[in-house]
């Protein structure tokens, strides 16, 4: 999954999150203050019935009824917090980036599908395989490697062309990067695609990419 797939649940589990909390404790609050109100009216009748008797009125333990209206009441609250997030996931609204029309679902011109690193004695090696998502044949294009160190700095970057060096549209091709040296501080790597003239290409990672292997860190 992408990261803005990611950033869309997250923001949609949050709010509605944020929502059940409000209306549960305004629906508690609610209850609350009814249920006072109703032992002030009790307690007044009592008082009425019976002024020449010194006895305090008994206080009623929470019925089946009351117990009921809270259970009744936060079922409410999580049902409305579900269609809130499922609202707020697909509706086809302008002003919400989800899934129905956050522009991040555009298909990028390639998409990595495979990515796997192989340690060696020094350094190491990435293979990988990238389609290409439009309609026209892409051609000079290479993949980049910035590797980075402990302090997340770039400490070095290699490129390596695509195999085959013109891909058709809907076709796959794919690249082998070889690091060879073994500094002490390497934290990790980053992927990008470049043209001939130097200019990033966007990608998108597929499900089964590995980027990152943790023995690259």
């Amino acid at each position: 999954m992408t990261d803005s797939a990611f950033d869309i649940l997250d923001n949609a589990l949050r709010i509605s999150l944020w929502t059940f909390l409000l209306m549960s404790c305004g629906w508690l609050v609610y209850l609350a203050i009814r249920s006072r109100l109703s032992e002030g009216r009790s307690d007044q009748s009592g008082d009425e019935e019976g002024d020449d008797e010194d006895v305090e009125p008994a206080r009623l333990p929470a019925t089946g009824s009351d117990l009921g209206s809270v259970y009744r009441s936060l079922t409410v609250c999580l049902l409305a917090s579900i269609f809130l997030f499922v609202f707020l996931i697909f509706a086809p609204i302008s002003f919400i980036d989800n899934f129905s029309n956050s522009r991040s679902w555009t298909l990028t011109p390639l998409r990595l599908t495979q990515l796997t690193m192989q340690r060696l004695d020094k350094g190491f090696v990435l293979e990988g395989e990238v389609y290409n998502q439009t309609e026209q044949p892409m051609e000079g294009i290479s993949a980049a490697v910035r590797i980075l160190g402990i302090d997340r700095q770039l400490l070095d970057e290699i490129e390596a062309p695509l195999d085959p060096a013109a891909v058709a549209p809907g076709q796959a091709a794919s690249f082998k990067v070889r690091y060879r040296e073994e500094p002490a501080n390497l934290f990790g790597y980053e992927m990008a695609f470049r043209r001939a003239d130097g200019t990033a290409i966007a990608h998108t990672e597929g499900f089964d990419v590995h980027a990152k292997d943790d023995e690259s860190r």
